[in-house]
């Protein structure tokens, strides 16, 4: 339907050509090996948009229903509501079809993707306090389909 919007299989050399803005406490050598199992099994996705890398996008089951979506965003974001509306295409052709009533995403709190996840039609439902390894505090988003 959008014939700007082109969603491939993510392969770990797409990330080469990617500017992405890593953790403190990680670096891309950890990115890619956590991003190894997940294109192994088919879970992950390359956005483009018009040509452009847009994002890398994916999800990961919990149990049957419920999944754990997440976003890497290839810097700069040009047009915050063309990157929302990028990904919220990506989201619905890519993930929805796979019969999820919940998906959801743990984002930093304060982020300024929480933005971005409101205007996907994901609510916030609550802070997680000391959620990581820094102790930092985190949001749960959810998206009840």
């Amino acid at each position: 339907m959008n014939r700007e919007v082109e969603i491939y299989d993510l392969q770990l050399s797409d990330l080469d050509g990617m500017n992405i803005d890593y953790h403190e406490f990680e670096d891309v050598d950890n990115f890619r090996e956590r991003l190894e199992t997940v294109i192994e099994d088919g879970v992950a996705k390359l956005v483009k948009s018009k040509g452009r890398v847009v994002a890398a996008i994916g999800y990961v089951p919990f149990w049957p229903g419920v999944c754990e979506v997440w976003a890497v965003a290839n810097l700069p974001i040009v047009n915050k509501g063309i990157y929302a509306l990028t990904l919220k295409y990506a989201i619905e052709e890519f993930v929805v079809p796979k019969g999820f009533h919940r998906m959801q995403a743990t984002v930093l709190k304060d982020d300024p993707s929480e933005s971005f996840y409101e205007k996907i039609g994901f609510k916030s439902e609550g802070v997680l306090k000391e959620y990581d390894t820094m102790k930092r505090d985190y949001k749960m988003w959810a998206r009840i389909i």
